[in-house]
C-alpha cells in the first residue's frame, strides 16, 4: 500500500500543451504556406513558456504549435492543455475531442473558454477561467489525486513579479524557434472598453506592473534580436514605460508594442525614448473614425481629430503603425467601410 502510495505521489507526467491553428487557413492551399512561413517567424506564445515555468519540475511539459505541426493522436500522454481565441477554438475543440476519444484528458483555457465556459466544457474535461498561473499547479496536483474539478478560476491576483524567470527550457518549449520572443512587463488595462475582453475578465481592470530590473533581466536573456511586448497597452502608465525604454537603450534589441493614440499623439519624449530603446512598431486600437461610437463603447483615449498627428508623430521618429478597426456597433452604418477607408486614405496623403 506504502509503496503504491509513493508511486502514485512522484509519478513523472507527461503533459502536452497546442497551440490550436487557425482553422480556415488549415484548408487554404496558398493561405497554409502563408500561415506556416508568417508564424514561423512570429513571437511564441509567453502562455505557455508560463505554465511551463509554474509547472512542478518532476513532470514533463511539451509544446505543440499546430500551425506548424502535426499532432499525433496516439503519442501516449496523461494531460493535454489548450489555449483559444475565438479564431482558433474550433480547432481547438476538433483537438481536444480526439484525445478524448483516446481517453485523454484536457484541460481548455484562453479568451474563448473565459468568455463562453459552457460551451468549452462540451469539449473538455477541465477547464481554466481567466488568469491560470495560480491555479494550474493545483490542477496537476488534483488531476495527479484523479481529483479533477470540471471549472479552475483564481481567487487573487498575480503579482507579476511572483511569475518565475522564463529561462532557455522554458523559452524553447517549441520545437522551431520563433524569430520574436514575447514578453510581458505589464498585465491588465484600467480603461474599460465595454467591447474589450480584459476588461469584461475578473481581474481585468486591474493594472500592474512587473520590476523594471526584473524585465531587463529576462530579456537580456533572451537572444533572439526581436522581442514583443504582449501588453494590452505601454502607455497606460507613460512615467513606468519612459524609465523601462531608458533601462533599455543599451540592450541592442528591436521590439513591437501596443499604445493608445492619447499618449503617442502628443508625448514626444516618450516617442523620443521608445525609439531609442528600439522599438519599430506600435500597434494602436483606433477603433472607429466616429467619435459618436468610440463614446459609445467607452474608449476614452480616443480621439479621431488626433489620429493622422499620432501617426505622423509615430513614423517620424522612426517607427511604424499598425491601427486596428472594429465594425458593427450599433452606431456603424452600411457604409462604415467605406467611409472607413476614406479617412485612412486621407490620413497617409495628408497627415495633419
Amino acid at each position: 500500500m506504502y509503496l503504491i502510495e509513493f508511486f502514485i505521489l512522484t509519478h513523472k507526467m507527461k503533459i502536452l500543451l497546442i497551440y490550436p491553428a487557425v482553422e480556415y487557413h488549415k484548408n487554404k492551399y496558398f493561405s497554409h504556406i502563408f500561415d506556416n512561413f508568417f508564424y514561423r517567424f512570429l513571437e511564441t506564445n509567453i502562455t505557455f513558456q508560463v505554465l511551463a515555468a509554474v509547472t512542478p519540475k518532476e513532470h514533463s511539459v511539451e509544446v505543440i504549435n499546430d500551425r506548424l505541426e502535426k499532432i499525433d493522436f496516439d503519442r501516449k500522454v496523461d494531460l493535454v492543455g489548450l489555449t483559444t481565441f475565438t479564431m482558433t477554438v474550433q480547432r481547438a475543440y476538433e483537438i481536444a475531442d480526439e484525445f478524448r476519444r483516446r481517453e485523454v484528458k484536457v484541460v481548455l483555457g484562453g479568451w474563448h473558454v473565459s468568455a463562453l465556459p459552457d460551451e468549452a466544457l462540451q469539449h473538455a474535461d477541465s477547464i481554466i477561467i481567466g488568469e491560470a498561473e495560480k491555479i494550474w499547479p493545483q490542477l496537476l496536483n488534483d488531476f495527479e489525486k484523479n481529483k479533477l474539478k470540471r471549472i479552475y478560476q483564481q481567487e487573487e491576483i498575480v503579482n507579476l513579479d511572483s511569475i518565475p524567470f522564463l529561462t532557455k527550457p522554458e523559452r524553447t518549449k517549441y520545437k522551431i524557434s520563433p524569430f520574436i520572443q514575447s514578453i510581458e512587463a505589464t498585465r491588465g488595462c484600467p480603461n474599460c472598453c465595454n467591447f474589450c475582453s480584459i476588461s469584461g475578465s475578473k481581474f481585468g481592470r486591474v493594472y500592474r506592473t512587473k520590476s523594471i530590473n526584473k524585465i531587463i533581466q529576462e530579456i537580456q536573456n533572451i537572444p533572439e534580436k526581436f522581442i514583443t511586448f504582449c501588453d494590452a497597452s505601454l502607455t497606460i502608465n507613460p512615467s513606468y514605460s519612459k524609465q523601462l525604454f531608458h533601462e533599455m537603450k543599451d540592450l541592442n534589441k528591436k521590439f513591437l508594442c501596443e499604445g493608445n493614440v492619447n499618449i503617442l499623439s502628443k508625448d514626444d519624449d516618450f516617442l523620443n525614448l521608445a525609439a531609442e530603446a528600439g522599438c519599430i512598431f506600435w500597434c494602436v486600437g483606433l477603433e472607429s473614425i466616429s467619435q459618436e461610437t468610440l463614446t459609445d463603447i467607452g474608449k476614452r483615449t480616443n480621439k479621431v481629430e488626433n489620429y493622422a498627428s499620432a501617426i505622423k508623430k509615430i513614423h517620424n521618429y522612426g517607427m511604424a503603425v499598425k491601427g486596428s478597426f472594429i465594425f458593427g456597433f450599433d452606431t456603424d452604418g452600411p457604409d462604415v467601410f467605406e467611409k472607413t477607408l476614406e479617412v485612412i486614405n486621407h490620413m497617409e496623403r495628408d497627415p495633419a
